[in-house]
């Protein structure tokens, strides 16, 4: 996972555990807000006008890869075509593909159902989780929107700022948040990682039989850096449904838990020091979260 040469500035933001459900504290506005501003320092980019605009154009500026993040706009651009060849390197990159497939554009139709969709879907979040839908509009600038057969989005570290979905115009709004949320986490992960430092190994290293643990979204043995990211994944997405009354799928997200936590605990020394407390706040969060009442 790429990092720049990022110090941060200022106070460290203190890790804290309210009473009742909580979310980590690597995806709440006071730490990704942090986070945003030094990325933004760092790039000369930041301006007393917005947080957004100032994080989106520092991305611009120092990312490998290029989005029009249309950074002026209040709302998350959706781009449902790349408009340059460095676009379309972009949505490439995302996929994971060599060339954009055969049936990858959503019809005019489609794009205006999905439209309303996203709409539905951040209203959800803001309304479920207010605090995550502040944050989500200041680090992410666009959703990039492309059919992939067996997919519904994703997110990569060297494309922050971009969440790639694929949902089909069959899925309600919710399964609309859940992927938005879920990538949001990534996001977020990505950020801190550029500027604290969670993984003080590469992907290649981190990938190797000795890194390897079980993922709490795929339930497959993966690389320490994706079990590390599914196991914030699955604990927000838990909260989520918890805060929206649906116990059976905020215990389908929980119990995978039980697993790759303890085998992340048991391999930190593939984390720096920052990077084992986020892995402890997410344990004694867990804890908490199941603990009787």
């Amino acid at each position: 996972m790429a990092k720049l040469a990022i110090e941060s500035r200022g106070a460290d933001i203190a890790f804290f555990t309210p009473p009742g459900p909580l979310f980590p504290s690597v995806i709440m506005p006071q730490r990704v807000h942090a986070s945003a501003r030094t990325v933004a320092e760092y790039a000369g980019t930041l301006s007393k006008i917005s947080l957004r605009r100032s994080f989106l154009d520092a991305l611009s500026k120092i990312q490998p890869i290029k989005v029009d993040f249309h950074s002026g706009d209040d709302e998350i651009f959706l781009s449902f075509a790349p408009a340059s060849s460095r676009e379309e390197e972009a949505f490439r990159t995302v996929m994971v593909v060599d060339a954009l497939p055969d049936g990858w554009e959503f019809s005019n139709e489609e794009r205006r159902e999905i439209t309303v969709l996203i709409a539905d879907a951040l209203d959800l979040l803001e309304r479920v989780t207010p605090e995550v839908g502040t944050a989500l509009r200041t680090i992410v600038g666009a959703f990039l929107i492309a059919r992939l057969k067996h997919y519904e989005g994703g997110s990569i570290s060297n494309l922050m700022g971009a969440i790639w979905l694929a949902l089909p115009t069959s899925r309600p709004a919710m399964t609309f948040a859940e992927i938005i949320l879920h990538e949001y986490v990534h996001q977020c992960l990505f950020l801190d990682d550029m500027v604290h430092g969670i993984f003080p190994h590469g992907e290649d290293r981190m990938a190797q039989r000795d890194g390897e643990v079980t993922s709490a979204i795929l339930k497959i043995n993966r690389g320490y850096d994706k079990a590390f990211h599914s196991a914030f994944v699955a604990f927000v997405l838990a909260i989520f449904y918890q805060k929206l009354g649906l116990a059976d799928t905020m215990n389908g997200f929980l119990e995978p838990l039980q697993v790759t936590l303890p085998q992340l605990q048991s391999k930190s020394h593939f984390l720096t020091d920052h990077g084992r407390i986020l892995l402890n706040e997410l344990v004694g969060a867990y804890v908490h979260s199941v603990a009787p009442a």
